[in-house]
């Protein structure tokens, strides 16, 4: 019985910490994804205003935005 008992605690344990570790690392990727969301804009909308005060017209498509969660 103790052997069981020790056996399912550390199983669970593990198995929390596993799902800690995952959603940490979901987590981190959502943040990178943004920031790479914000860079893609930020490029194209200084394009864009270079391109205005050249006096050209920008008809480059802004980035395509990911989906939201909701």
């Amino acid at each position: 019985i103790l052997e069981k008992y020790l056996n399912n605690r550390f199983n669970a344990g593990a198995a929390k910490g596993r799902e800690e570790g995952l959603e940490e690392g979901r987590e981190e990727g959502r943040e990178e994804g943004r920031e790479e969301a914000h860079e893609e804009w930020r490029a194209w909308y200084n394009r864009m205003i270079e391109a205005r005060e050249r006096g050209q017209e920008f008809e480059e498509p802004p980035p395509e935005s990911p989906p939201r969660k909701q």
